[in-house]
């Protein structure tokens, strides 16, 4: 079946909590993956969960519970943030047009575009910390054990680190110096791994598809961690196409 000229790019993992139990199969999946190699210890370097294994809390294993936890982290985090990234990506690719034509033109260019996406994006919204001492940031005072909120799109988008925060500047000096990925040792896990593969995505996206363009239309779920674009609908123009191309789909 063919969906016509407009594709939806969905982003968000809803279907991963709903009643077709698709969670309890994943968290299943893990435990097998995790006993498989806690009994295989030359394995352990080829699978990043195993690496809690070996880990004590007070002398003890780690619980049953704290590793399905990890397990599920591992797969959801990287799975909403990359495909809200990508969706927030091609969104910009419209909205600056001149900014895409330079990727377009010289693809060496995609890493710098997937940072200040990164940027403007911010798929992970904000994280919460708790104060271990009595600390003033910016003349706020913070005191021992108050929680503590970190907007990361606010922190992207500061005036005094990226100027003009509200457009999407390739040629910016500092590119890479946003905190989409968190910092220190907050820093996402598998920042490379997910780099790798927007890239890749971009790559096949802009050689077959260098015009495509966002429609207008898009649902952004109400979920206060992520910027979770559940729906963003565009129009695949190929080079030179005066129509979008029609892309055959596998029947649902």
């Amino acid at each position: 079946m063919s969906p016509g000229p407009s594709v939806v790019l969905a982003s968000y993992a809803a279907t991963a909590y709903g009643p077709d139990g698709d969670s309890a199969n994943t968290r299943a999946f893990g435990r097998c993956q995790c006993g498989h190699h806690a009994c295989s210890p030359s394995s352990r370097p080829w699978f990043a969960c195993t690496a809690s294994l070996a880990l004590t809390l007070d002398d003890k294993p780690l619980s049953q519970n704290y590793l399905d936890g990890s397990w599920l982290l591992i797969i959801f985090a990287g799975n909403d943030t990359t495909r809200n990234s990508l969706s927030g990506t091609i969104r910009l690719m419209t909205e600056f047009q001149s900014q895409r034509q330079m990727v377009v033109d010289d693809p060496s260019l995609i890493d710098r575009m997937s940072h200040e996406a990164l940027r403007m994006t911010s798929p992970v919204m904000h994280m919460r910390r708790t104060a271990t001492e009595d600390t003033e940031i910016a003349g706020q005072r913070i005191a021992e054990n108050e929680k503590v909120i970190m907007w990361y799109g606010a922190a992207n988008r500061d005036p005094a680190v990226f100027p003009n925060p509200d457009v999407f500047d390739l040629t910016r000096k500092n590119v890479e110096k946003h905190v989409a990925f968190g910092h220190g040792v907050h820093r996402c896990l598998g920042n490379r791994i997910a780099q790798m593969q927007l890239r890749m995505a971009y790559e096949r996206i802009l050689e077959r598809f260098p015009n495509i363009h966002w429609t207008g239309k898009q649902k952004i779920e109400p979920i206060i961690l992520v910027h979770a674009i559940s729906s963003l609908k565009v129009n695949l123009y190929g080079k030179g196409a005066k129509r979008p191309v029609k892309v055959t789909m596998p029947n649902q």
